[in-house]
């Protein structure tokens, strides 16, 4: 996978997120993490605490975040 160009974007916090982002999935969107680099990484959907992305046609980043991922609640 490919690196995206800048970590500058958006985030929307879900309730309930996995459905939601296997419901993206299934439309032909790409789910992604980001490692250290920027590089896209698939990981595990389920792991806990993970902050999910997708870029818009124009590059853009999303960030999903889920209501109950404790990192966000410190």
């Amino acid at each position: 996978m490919e690196n995206v160009s800048s970590f500058r974007h958006f985030a929307i916090e879900i309730e309930g997120l996995l459905p939601y982002l296997k419901e993206l999935i299934n439309k032909g969107i790409e789910i992604f993490d980001l490692g250290n680099n920027l590089e896209k990484i698939n990981s595990d959907l389920e792991k806990e605490n993970r902050n999910y992305f997708c870029e818009d046609p124009s590059g853009n980043l999303i960030e999903f975040i889920d209501s109950n991922n404790r990192f966000f609640k410190q």
